[in-house]
């Protein structure tokens, strides 16, 4: 059975590393720091009005895709 974790994004979203302690997934903290720093580049591109909406949605589907695989 594999744990199902769930994840916010967005400008008042807590931290990534944040989400995944209080869930109680031990992962190591520059993997956490570098979902952090792009969860947030996505954001900021998006309040920059370089990404359209479903440009941030397909990112951050990617971004969701990779830390899953990643805490497989």
């Amino acid at each position: 059975m594999s744990k199902q974790i769930e994840i916010q994004m967005g400008a008042l979203a807590p931290s990534i590393t944040q989400q995944l302690a209080d869930q109680g997934v031990d992962i190591a903290p520059s993997r956490s720091e570098a979902w952090d720093n792009q969860a947030d580049a996505i954001t900021r591109l998006m309040f920059a009005d370089i990404l359209t909406p479903s440009q941030v949605e397909k990112a951050r589907q990617r971004l969701m895709k990779h830390i899953g695989e990643m805490l497989k």
